[in-house]
């Protein structure tokens, strides 16, 4: 639904005896392999040491055929629940740490499970599903070959996803083939009254999606592939104070006063630079 990718543009190994303690240890029973790369193969896991009851992580569907799904983590209350077999503890551990440390508690609370994916480096970053169980709950997808810093950028242009793509924004595609009681984007129905749709009427007007590529508008070249990624960049470059060239043209100050303008987003950028500047 939501995603980040390199356009030419813009770390502690733990051992699992040491694993932080967000992480909880439980048993594993894989189910039957899907397609290859297509869906997650499902885990059943019995999370009996927490008290919470069993439950499968989620199938999802990635377009992009060369990204492999490496391990998948369902997560409650904020902490990933390890399969007893087959994860990259140390790699994985590193990736939560960061979500942890760069995302709001309440955006932590809302990721109802990771899924750690690769492509290699400097192509898909990440991206964020809805899931399909829990109402404005989130499948979190990283690339661990990306650094640290990479990583910490693309989960704020995920959380700006976060905050734009939910059940009460947007409907997805699938859900408006037949109806759109809003404004028709490339990945669904944007509901009248919701910031996607706002963005579009301000900046995306008579604009079709993609955009030509033009840096007076733009911040990134990503950002001009369609309104919610527009967005989503911007608040990125907004929230970080990089991604933006030093002087931003009066089209990126326009971006950067909407979100200025909106009490949401300024509370969401202050949470995520108190929790960077730790």
């Amino acid at each position: 639904m939501g995603t980040r990718r390199h356009f030419g543009f813009l770390a502690a190994v733990i051992a699992s005896a040491t694993l932080s303690s967000s992480w909880v240890h439980v048993a594993a029973h894989p189910g039957p392999a899907s397609g290859a790369l297509a869906a997650i193969a499902t885990a059943q896991t019995s999370e009996r040491s927490a008290g919470r009851a069993a439950r499968a992580t989620e199938s999802v569907h990635y377009a992009d055929a060369t990204l492999v799904l490496l391990a998948s983590y369902a997560v409650a209350d904020g902490r990933p629940a390890i399969p007893a077999a087959s994860t990259d503890l140390a790699r994985d551990s590193r990736l939560w740490d960061l979500v942890e440390s760069t995302l709001p508690d309440d955006a932590v609370l809302s990721i109802r499970q990771m899924n750690v994916i690769s492509d290699g480096r400097n192509a898909t970053l990440g991206m964020v599903h809805r899931s399909s169980v829990a109402p404005d709950s989130w499948v979190l997808s990283i690339d661990p070959a990306e650094t640290d810093e990479v990583l910490q950028d693309t989960m704020v242009h995920e959380y700006a996803h976060m905050l734009t793509l939910r059940t009460d924004d947007l409907t997805s595609n699938a859900a408006s083939r037949t109806r759109c009681d809003g404004l028709r984007i490339e990945i669904g129905c944007a509901k009248f009254g919701s910031a996607l749709v706002a963005w579009h009427d301000e900046f995306w007007a008579g604009t079709t999606e993609p955009a030509p590529t033009d840096t007076r508008k733009f911040v990134s070249e990503y950002a001009s592939s369609s309104v919610h990624e527009d967005l989503a960049e911007s608040f990125m470059a907004w929230t970080l104070n990089r991604g933006a060239r030093p002087s931003p043209s009066a089209q990126v100050r326009a971006r950067f006063a909407f979100f200025e303008n909106r009490l949401e987003f300024v509370e969401a950028r202050d949470a995520i630079r108190a929790k960077l500047d730790r």
